[in-house]
């Protein structure tokens, strides 16, 4: 039997603590504002696909609704983020981490959407890949 992701009871800090491993494991600094950002864009964007179709018009105004800020703030700040974790790393197992993560990238930088989607899908295979191993076989 197939597990889909409506399906799965995961906690919120369990999935918090996901994306923050994934967010810090491809280079994005935890002390710049795009941090949080992404980290609440991706956390949205698992639970509910639709808004990596509609980044501008209902991810970003409700990150910034959650965070006090505006839209364009929050667009601004995740590419600063992102540009930072892409430009300044050097570390080969944080690039391994990026072109496993990213594989269609190469040397460019992913746009917002294009990384909060790539991450979101990735956490949102894991945890269907732990709920599949866990579910208890019939006998």
């Amino acid at each position: 039997m197939k597990t889909t992701l409506a399906k799965i009871n995961i906690s919120d800090v369990k999935l918090e603590a996901k994306v923050s491993s994934v967010l810090r494991n491809t280079g994005v600094p935890m002390h710049v504002r795009g941090y949080e950002y992404l980290k609440l864009g991706i956390l949205k964007a698992v639970r509910n696909r639709e808004y990596l179709s509609e980044l501008t018009t209902k991810l970003y105004p409700d990150v910034a609704a959650e965070t006090h800020t505006k839209g364009t703030r929050v667009e601004r700040n995740m590419r600063h983020a992102i540009d930072i974790a892409w430009t300044r790393v050097t570390e080969p197992s944080v690039l391994d981490k990026q072109v496993e993560l990213f594989p269609s990238l190469g040397k460019y930088k992913p746009t917002n959407g294009h990384f909060i989607a790539c991450i979101a899908e990735h956490i949102r295979m894991q945890v269907l890949e732990e709920a599949e191993s866990e579910e208890p076989t019939a006998v």
